[in-house]
């Protein structure tokens, strides 16, 4: 299947923003397209399951090329503005270059390319799912959806928040290795000034 068949009605990157969000909402996701001053969010899809709800911040790529590392640092950048500790998203029609699937990974941002819209259109043709490594985040919730598979659902669920889990406790060691690093700064800073301060000083006498 060649990358510009999977959205064949789309003209613009506009246009891939309607059907993105079209698309999430006939899988039951509350999404909704951003306003102009979007932060890189293009869309907000939300998904309640039992008593939790999931929040997915999108930013959609609609390119000719493979997708570099831009796009992710925008969608970081911009789910970090917010307080409710959504999951950032790049969707693409296209590839995504080997570096930035690895930039995506350090910084947790999950992509949805080309790959996975093939996979995707496949278990919807065949009926189930043939990758042994459980899908997580949207992707995953999508495909949960697609099957009505509760076992599925409970893997992902299951598989999302471990993997939040994760991330917050790498963020918080980064965190700390951050703020000591910065405390040694200080600490160096008050050390030069004071030894500039003692040359300043016989430089008067």
């Amino acid at each position: 299947m060649e990358v510009y068949e999977i959205f064949p009605s789309c003209k613009s990157g506009a246009g891939f923003e309607d059907t993105v969000t079209n698309f999430l909402q006939s899988l039951g996701f509350n999404a909704n397209r951003n306003g102009k001053d979007d932060g890189g969010i293009d869309i907000v899809a939300k998904k309640r399951i039992q008593e939790t709800e999931y929040t997915f911040y999108i930013q959609c790529k609609y390119y000719n090329k493979p997708l570099g590392k831009g796009p992710i640092q925008e969608i970081f950048a911009g789910t970090a503005h917010h307080k409710d500790y959504g999951e950032p998203v790049v969707i693409t029609n296209n590839y995504v270059t080997f570096e930035a699937r690895r930039y995506a990974k350090d910084l947790a941002v999950e992509i949805i390319a080309a790959p996975e819209w093939e996979e995707f259109r496949r278990i919807n043709i065949e009926g189930r799912v043939d990758n042994p490594n459980q899908h997580t985040g949207l992707f995953g919730l999508m495909i949960a959806v697609l099957l009505k598979d509760k076992d599925y659902f409970d893997k992902v669920i299951t598989s999302t928040e471990g993997e939040k889990i994760k991330n917050k406790n790498e963020l918080k060691l980064q965190i700390i290795s951050e703020f000591d690093e910065a405390e040694e700064c200080v600490k160096e800073a008050a050390y030069l000034q004071q030894k500039a301060a003692q040359f300043q000083q016989r430089a008067l006498n």
